[in-house]
């Protein structure tokens, strides 16, 4: 799945008033009192908590008299304390009129349930419905009791900071988090608040638009904001009524509407992505007879077609196996579709409108992190690197987002997702065929892994009797960061002359030998064995000597082909041997080369630079990948160690370049020969990664160290890897201190489990 880019989309619209919030009429204003709130707030430049009090009563008492349950009229008809809505116009309508007002409530000082991320007290005040929750008055001394507010009720934030604080990055992180606990919310207003003025902002997928500096001393926009979170302006949408919570004691379940297959009650939410971009939410509906998966995207308008075509172009002569299937669309409900709001100031280009897509699919499994062992990991990989290799070669069709979270294990298939369909003529060979563990001939998909979300995807070819999106800029860098081709990663062809082990030692295609190319042969035949078999002076079928080598100042351009896919699958399974815990595992162990391996990853951005971060690993020597994976999976450091030598190589720069699926080859091999080799399929703990004790920091590599591409599998001291005399001891504690390797002994007993991938993505 893909999150925005780390800068939220920011516009700020001089006519915010105008075009982003409902106009009211202003007579609600002025009640005796609220100037006293109003100096309080204005006095308290460096008192946060009582600027906070103050504000969160003033706000309150504005909702109150905007919903019409206070004695104050407003023009309308007064009948025991209710105003009667039907004269006063431009507020709400019954339709929108929530059951209770909005109070709003000081966050420090209540406890926040079902919170989706760390539920740790903020000084923000938050927006929720009355009257299940009242304004919470400063608790007196040594009373320990909080209200309870579940996070799903939040409706809007109110961020408060000191005067000289840059907040608006808070406001934007804390919008999206908000959004991204909401599936049913598709934006939201958020109110930033200091001392001397305040600001109102939009937030939904497509980004962030803000209000100017607004005075306290002006104070219609502020009553603004508080009628736009009962009835929004017409191309603003705060709610999607197709989906509503269903009450549950113990967790947040969701019914989600559908316009021609009625509503699917009780699902659960299996993922919801950062609230900006495509943001993406996934629910399962589960009942005796069925399962079904729901994917809301919020995709550019114009591309909301891209999956589902895909889907359909895919399956259109017969199930493809190992691809998630699609048994129907949303038809979109409400119509018309729910989009994101452009702004309104002519910088339309910078922030396009998303229009909601929503998908029901028949196909679900197990998280690629829940594997049961490292074989059934491996097998998965294997059959996902076959469907890769058919869909490039066969159907002219790239994924271009292989990352942990787009590979399901152990796949089933919603029977209606079969019903009346067969397979396509030549399916791929799956693994368990080849080694003779199903040899039944049923028509049955016999993928050990399933392939999602192609939201990314392209197809390369038009194919006129089936309108499918054709995205023919392959030069877009696109996929999950840090499992990204390194390509892609820079956007051009990787060449640099301080690098030559990435660029000039190419290793040729593996080989094999025994009974091992037997079953390769029984299931592929021979000639494709020897199709791929290197001649004197060849690499992968080519000659690396005729390297197409780029003058001082030209560039080739990056364009995503078939290796591209099959290289950021072999990060991802890098990442997983490195990760994966082991149901019999050693709790001694030096957890320091795994953290450094771990920071390659995370700490991977995207960059123009010659070097990344991922780059260190081919100066690492066999030696110390093996210190870095667990003691029981010690085994596969080599493996690891000869992966890395095939997708090292810029293989675009052979003139003439190899065969477009020849990194397959190699993959395939490579993996066919691991899983064959394997005695113990390596048990381990489906769930469970291995422990961090502290949070992702910068890795310090010498990268002036350089260690040849050697086959040395000797001891290398971390130490003596980075350049540091081991001597010195305690230039080398200091040393430590400063890289922050990681914890003492003492706190490495109380270890932490890996949470989910973080995915960066552009």
């Amino acid at each position: 799945m893909r999150m925005p880019p780390t800068q939220p989309c920011r516009v700020e619209d001089r006519q915010f008033l105008k075009n982003h919030l409902t106009q009211i009429n202003t007579d609600i204003l002025g009640e005796e009192g609220d100037q006293k709130l109003l100096d309080t707030i204005q006095r308290r430049r460096r008192d946060t908590k009582r600027l906070i009090v103050a504000l969160s009563q003033l706000l309150t008492e504005y909702s109150r008299r905007v919903y019409g349950e206070s004695s104050y009229s407003a023009g309308g008809r007064q009948s025991d304390g209710i105003v009667e809505m039907s004269d006063i116009p431009d507020k709400m309508t019954e339709e929108d009129r929530p059951a209770h007002p909005y109070v709003f409530i000081n966050q420090d000082e209540c406890v926040l349930t079902h919170h989706p991320h760390d539920g740790k007290p903020r000084k923000d005040i938050i927006a929720v419905p009355g009257p299940k929750v009242r304004y919470l008055v400063p608790p007196v001394e040594n009373q320990t009791d909080k209200l309870e507010v579940p996070f799903d009720d939040v409706v809007s934030l109110v961020k408060c900071e000191s005067p000289n604080a840059n907040g608006l990055e808070d406001v934007g992180e804390h919008s999206r988090h908000l959004l991204s606990s909401r599936p049913d919310m598709i934006g939201t207003y958020v109110l930033w608040a200091r001392a001397r003025s305040y600001q109102i902002v939009w937030s939904d997928a497509s980004g962030m638009i803000t209000s100017p500096r607004f005075k306290w001393t002006r104070l219609p926009p502020l009553a603004a904001y508080i009628s736009s979170l009962y009835a929004p302006p017409k191309n603003h949408v705060l709610f999607d009524t197709t989906i509503t919570r269903t009450p549950h004691p113990d967790t947040t379940l969701w019914t989600i509407g559908s316009r021609s297959h009625g509503s699917f009650i009780g699902c659960r939410n299996l993922f919801s992505g950062p609230a900006g971009g495509e943001r993406t939410n996934v629910w399962i509906h589960q009942t005796a007879h069925r399962v079904v998966v729901i994917k809301d995207t919020f995709p550019i308008d114009g591309r909301q077609r891209t999956e589902e075509g895909l889907l359909r172009y895919i399956h259109r002569r017969g199930i493809y196996p190992g691809v998630v299937r699609l048994l129907f669309t949303g038809d979109q409900a409400p119509s018309p579709p729910l989009t994101t709001t452009q702004p309104f100031d002519g910088s339309t280009p910078l922030v396009p409108k998303r229009v909601r897509s929503r998908l029901f699919m028949g196909s679900y499994g197990s998280p690629i992190s829940e594997a049961r062992s490292v074989k059934d990991m491996l097998m998965a990989f294997y059959d996902i690197l076959e469907v890769l290799r058919g869909l490039s070669m066969d159907m002219n069709v790239l994924h271009r987002d292989i990352s942990t979270d787009n590979i399901v294990l152990y796949p089933e298939h919603h029977s209606e997702a079969m019903d009346g369909e067969r397979l396509v003529e030549c399916p791929p060979i799956f693994i368990s065929q080849i080694l003779g563990e199903d040899k039944t001939n049923d028509g049955k998909d016999k993928a050990a892994g399933l392939l999602i979300d192609f939201d990314q995807g392209i197809q390369l070819v038009h194919d006129p009797a089936h309108v499918v999106p054709v995205d023919r800029d392959r030069t877009k860098r696109m996929g999950t960061v840090m499992f990204m081709s390194r390509s892609g990663s820079k956007g051009a062809v990787r060449w640099y002359a301080h690098l030559p082990p990435l660029t000039t030692t190419y290793r040729p295609m593996p080989t094999l030998e025994g009974e091992v190319r037997e079953l390769y042969e029984l299931a592929y035949g021979s000639e494709m064995y020897d199709r791929y078999c290197d001649t004197p002076g060849t690499t992968h079928g080519a000659r690396p000597n005729n390297l197409r080598i780029p003058g001082e100042d030209e560039v080739f351009p990056f364009i995503h082909k078939p290796h591209h896919d099959v290289e950021s699958l072999c990060w991802v399974l890098i990442y997983m041997l490195f990760h994966v815990q082991p149901l019999k595992h050693t709790e001694e162990v030096d957890l320091r080369p795994f953290w450094n391996v771990h920071r390659l990853f995370h700490n991977h951005k995207i960059t123009n630079n010659p070097d990344e971060m991922r780059d260190n690993f081919w100066r690492i020597p066999t030696a110390v990948i093996r210190s870095s994976l667990d003691p029981e999976l010690e085994a596969f450091a080599r493996f690891i160690w000869d992966m890395l030598r095939q997708i090292g190589p810029e293989y675009d720069l052979m003139d003439p370049p190899p065969p477009p699926e020849h990194l397959h080859e190699a993959i395939r091999r490579m993996l066919l020969k691991a899983i064959y080799e394997m005695e113990d399929p390596i048990a381990l703990d489906p769930g469970k990664s291995r422990p961090l004790s502290y949070p992702v920091k910068e890795v310090i590599y010498n990268v002036g160290v350089d260690i040849s591409d050697s086959d040395d599998d000797g001891y290398i001291d971390l130490g003596d890897f980075i350049g540091v005399d081991k001597r010195k001891k305690t230039e080398m504690n200091e040393l430590k201190r400063k890289m922050d390797f990681g914890p003492d002994d003492d706190e490495q007993q109380g270890t932490k489990r890996l949470r989910g991938v973080d995915s960066n993505i552009v």
